[in-house]
């Protein structure tokens, strides 16, 4: 995270900033992270292969269903 950010809390949803990762091309940030958890959370629609990736490393897979026609907001 940016040192500009980095004295400060931020909380997002309930969750800290600390607690999240944001990586371009999340194929490879989320296959790599899932070594290291038990749960991912995707936001529908989202690439079939997340699916694949959670299978084949034992991670839970949560999604959040959006819908177009309320402007994919939950």
């Amino acid at each position: 995270m940016s040192s500009r950010y980095s004295n400060q809390s931020f909380y997002i949803h309930g969750v800290e900033v600390s607690e999240t990762v944001v990586v371009p091309g999340a194929k490879f940030g989320i296959a790599a992270l899932l070594h290291y958890l038990e749960e991912i959370t995707v936001i529908a629609p989202y690439w079939s292969g997340y699916k694949q990736i959670a299978s084949l490393t034992n991670t839970r897979l949560n999604v959040v269903e959006t819908k177009l026609t309320d402007g994919c907001r939950r």
